[in-house]
């Protein structure tokens, strides 16, 4: 009978010892909504439809992925994003556009208009290392309403400096990575705002 108990106060001790450390957090890219999630059409107003982001496949979970070095990934022991980082990119990029382009409706892909200019992102790197370094490497195609327009390619790079010298939070991995985000939404709404541009190339 003594062993017995004594036996329960240890699972008991280790279970409360497992469930000491930091609680789990949940992350999103996108910033709160003010209002409605997006305004509704205007009549004559031009329609941009963002369609779902595409990552490699190593990328598009729902951890949050540290580079450690050249070739090692680290996942965050203590965070977590909301939903899979494909819908999480597409969201905030998104809701990036509607603050930059007033004149238009921006909205996430639905059923195809055939007015609509449609963008299509392609990532080929989106590496965060714990201090807030940050860099992505992403192709574009915004596809014009009609026919026989032609789509060019364009390509990025965009990039979030240190803003600590030591390692930081998750918080801090999670304000690099919208920050750049928010550095392609710029590159975008330009290329939609002159839509025959050259390839650009950006890098902070």
């Amino acid at each position: 009978m003594i062993r017995a108990r004594w036996w329960t106060a240890c699972v008991l001790v280790t279970a409360c010892g497992c469930s000491s450390g930091p609680p789990q957090r949940t992350f999103l890219l996108d910033a709160p909504l003010q209002g409605a999630a997006y305004p509704t059409q205007a009549v004559g107003e031009p329609v941009v439809q963002v369609q779902t982001v595409m990552l490699p496949e190593y990328l598009d979970t729902e951890d949050i992925l540290l580079r450690d070095s050249t070739h090692e990934l680290q996942v965050s022991a203590n965070g977590r994003w909301g939903e899979r980082l494909s819908a999480g990119m597409t969201h905030a990029l998104t809701a990036a556009l509607v603050t930059r382009l007033p004149a238009y409706l921006v909205e996430p892909a639905g059923p195809t208009d055939r007015l609509a200019r449609r963008i299509l992102v392609d990532v080929d790197a989106f590496d965060v290392w714990r201090d807030g370094r940050c860099a992505l490497s992403a192709r574009w195609t915004i596809l014009q309403p009609g026919a026989g327009s032609v789509p060019i390619p364009r390509r990025g790079v965009f990039v979030t400096p240190a803003v600590k010298p030591s390692a930081a939070g998750d918080a801090t991995v999670v304000a690099a990575m919208a920050a750049t985000i928010d550095q392609l939404a710029d590159a975008l709404a330009l290329d939609l705002a002159t839509p025959l541009s050259p390839q650009i190339s950006i890098a902070r």
